[in-house]
Formats: C-alpha cells, structure tokens, sequence
C-alpha cells in the first residue's frame, strides 16, 4: 500500500499490460505472445501447445475474450474511401516540402 500526499492509503496502481505477453503466472508455462493470442481470437491456426495453454489459463482466455471484443468493435466500424484526389494532395504538399538536391557538378575527367 502506499499513501498519497492526502495521507490517503491505496494500493499501486497495475502497470501492467492488458496481455500477458509471454510473462509467466503462477501454475503455467509462458504465455503464447499478443500475436498468437490474436490468432486465437480470429480462428486461425495456431500450435497445439498455444491453444492448449490459452484453454487452461484465466488470463490467456480473458486476453483472448478482450481481443474478440475489440475485433467485434472495428468489424462495426464503417469503412471509410479515401477520396481520389488526396493522395495526389499529399504528394505535391510532400514535393513542396523537400528543397531540392544540389545536382553534382559535372566533372569532364572523370
């Protein structure tokens, strides 16, 4: 516990990131990464051993749960068109921006 300037007491804030990332728990082996964790999420293939694991370890499943989640969220997303003239834009605000390179003198001896 620790307290604030207050003299209030609470606990540390958890640092830690939402994904095990191949951090060890108690009573399991290390966790698969985020990405093989995404792959369960999504239903692709991955190693006997990942899927294993993410079937007997809380948190694997709860990192697995929360990226369904967020897959569920962008799928609900609506799909954006860029329109046609912006990347001609971005390449003459580009163009604009880079002086331009010396051109080496030219040398008749070499």
């Amino acid at each position: 516990m620790a307290t604030d300037p207050t003299g209030e007491r609470h606990r540390p804030t958890d640092t830690r990131s939402a994904f095990p990332l191949g951090r060890r728990s108690r009573g399991h082996d290390q966790h698969p990464d985020v990405e093989q964790l995404d792959a369960v999420a999504g239903g692709e293939p991955v190693t006997r051993s990942t899927r294993d694991h993410v079937e007997t370890c809380p948190v694997c499943r709860e990192s697995v749960a929360a990226l369904r989640r967020v897959r569920a969220d962008l799928s609900r997303l609506a799909a954006m068109t860029m329109p046609g003239d912006v990347a001609e834009r971005i390449q003459a605000a580009l163009a604009a921006s880079i002086p331009p390179r010396p051109r080496p003198e030219h040398d008749p001896t070499a």
